[in-house]
């Protein structure tokens, strides 16, 4: 009978941890880190969106789409990496308590929760999602302008007949608070902006309104990856035991080696 040389898979390995709160005094510092990555992430993009001109509206789309994938994966890896940490503090903090040495209400509300990824993103989205909220209750449908006047006409406008014809044409309508506001949403949500293009004034619309939701999603992004902290905290566990399981492996194999080495003797000289 052929020997079984299929390698047996290492169990799952997991410590047990202390849970936090959703809330401790990290809170406000981690809520403004969150909205300064949230800034530099929609300054990039709106560089990007102006830059990068690809020659078809479906190479536009598409280079939109993977901008906003690689923004929200940037969020979700935040998230994990902050759990990850959460869980291990949370592994400390369970050792000290069982070895009897006292752990403050500090120390236990800054471990792991799984809510506190979510109000984190959400603290830090808040005035972000106000500035959307306001836009999506104030916008509306954007009309066209009357256009650049043609050379030509230049002349005739210091005629009293036609010059107040044509005054529509140079009077520049001043910038209203929502006209500031939706300047600086669609900075936020660039990627759909530029993925439903200028000229799609309805699309437009429907963005604006739907814009709280958009802003949210980095926030999502970054508590559902930060829901990952135990589960990647386990895996470090276990490839930590394999790693020594290999070792001993590779221990045991060398001493029986040296063990056989000793049994045959010194090799004979010719």
């Amino acid at each position: 009978m052929a020997a079984d040389t299929r390698k047996t898979k290492q169990a799952t390995v997991s410590k047990p941890y202390m849970t936090g709160s959703a809330a401790d005094g990290t809170l406000l510092k981690n809520a403004l880190a969150f909205l300064g990555v949230w800034a530099v992430c929609a300054f990039m993009c709106t560089i990007a969106c102006m830059v990068v001109l690809p020659g078809s509206d479906g190479l536009r789309i598409a280079f939109d789409c993977i901008m906003e994938l690689i923004v929200l994966m940037l969020f979700y890896n935040n998230g994990a990496n902050k759990g990850t940490d959460a869980v291990g503090r949370g592994e400390i903090m369970y050792q000290r308590r069982e070895n009897g040495k006292p752990v403050s209400d500090a120390e236990q509300a800054s471990c792991y929760h799984p809510a506190k990824g979510f109000l984190t993103g959400l603290a830090g989205t808040l005035p972000l999602l106000i500035l959307a909220v306001m836009l999506a209750v104030l916008t509306e449908r954007t009309m066209t302008t009357a256009g650049t006047l043609p050379a030509w006409l230049s002349s005739y406008q210091h005629r009293s007949e036609v010059g107040d014809a044509l005054s529509a044409y140079t009077q520049v309508a001043p910038a209203t608070f929502t006209d500031i506001l939706r300047m600086v949403v669609r900075i936020l949500i660039m990627p759909v902006v530029s993925a439903i293009g200028s000229e799609n004034r309805d699309g437009l619309l429907l963005a604006e309104r739907l814009s709280p939701l958009v802003v949210l999603l980095p926030a999502i992004a970054y508590g559902i990856g930060y829901t990952r902290g135990p589960a990647a905290r386990s895996q470090v566990h276990t490839a930590i035991a394999e790693g020594k399981k290999k070792l001993r492996k590779r221990q045991k194999k060398e001493h029986r080696e040296r063990r056989q080495n000793v049994a045959r003797g010194p090799e004979k000289l010719n």
